[in-house]
């Protein structure tokens, strides 16, 4: 979903990428896991490696900088480096054909483990740029010379497949702070800021939402009021929507008790239980 090939071939491109970069975790000692299982590192190399790409939503830090595809728009180098440098905290490394803007290279040094470890943006380790110093072009996807190098949009969130209403049919939570998106809803309702979104299923009746994903239905427990999915729910209670926000009880606001960093996870609730609970809003995606 996150991960695709631009000539549609998906599993040639992840061949290559694991035979070429998995090496960066299939060389750890087994016993840097816990309960280490065969293809684990296979698992953690891909996971790890769409998490940080859902972290960096090229796309939306380049149109902040007024930074947009155009047929007819040229931009300077230190432009464009200078709009995902602020972003990022570091420089990037930007590639071109013919003149046009074709890769955004990121560059990281990772503090602790390379499965759970927090990764740091640091400078490039070297020159690898060639864009050219002016005149570079940002051309649309449909009008670009060559293959479409990507089927994303920032923050790692599909291109629908079909236009879709909200709450209707398949799709994500994201999950906003401040209105940026900060992460996604997993599967038994949690609250994630890396690792793959879950795909949920919904349905929308006279206001209401009917929720559910791989672990069962949703819902807000009644006795903490938390967001939750899973086998034994019966029902969705509590959930409706307001345009493409899921709602607790008519409102459009949640709340953490902390932003989850890293792999772990973070409840969100209805109910705001400290002053310095989080507001986040989640917001639906369709796939």
């Amino acid at each position: 979903m996150y991960w695709k090939d631009y000539q549609g071939d998906d599993t040639k491109l992840w061949k290559h990428e694991w035979s070429k970069h998995g090496t960066c975790i299939s060389t750890l000692d087994p016993k840097c896991y816990t309960g280490f299982a065969p293809q684990s590192d296979v698992v953690d190399y891909f996971r790890t490696a769409v998490a940080v790409f859902m972290q960096l939503p090229s796309y939306e830090w380049l149109l902040e900088a007024d930074i947009a595809p155009g047929n007819d728009k040229v931009y300077d180098l230190t432009d464009i480096q200078d709009a995902l440098q602020a972003k990022h905290g570091q420089p990037v490394t930007l590639r071109c054909r013919n003149s046009q803007l074709q890769e955004i290279w990121y560059h990281f040094d990772v503090q602790g483990s390379v499965q759970e470890g927090t990764f740091i943006a640091t400078p490039p380790d070297g020159t690898k740029g060639n864009c050219p110093r002016r005149g570079i072009k940002y051309l649309p996807k449909s009008s670009s010379a060559g293959p479409n190098p990507t089927t994303t949009r920032g923050h790692g969130t599909p291109e629908p497949t079909q236009p879709g209403s909200p709450f209707s049919g398949r799709g994500h939570l994201m999950v906003n702070v401040d209105g940026h998106n900060k992460g996604c809803i997993i599967s038994d309702g949690t609250w994630y800021t890396k690792g793959t979104c879950a795909t949920f299923q919904a349905r929308e009746k006279e206001g209401e939402v009917a929720l559910s994903s791989r672990k069962g239905k949703c819902s807000l427990a009644s006795h903490d009021s938390y967001l939750k999915c899973w086998h034994s729910i019966k029902e969705s209670i509590g959930l409706g929507s307001h345009g493409d926000r899921l709602t607790a009880h008519g409102n459009t606001t949640f709340w953490a008790s902390n932003i989850p960093q890293g792999f772990k996870k973070a409840k969100v609730s209805s109910i705001k239980e400290s002053v310095n609970d989080v507001d986040v809003q989640l917001v639906w995606q369709s796939v």
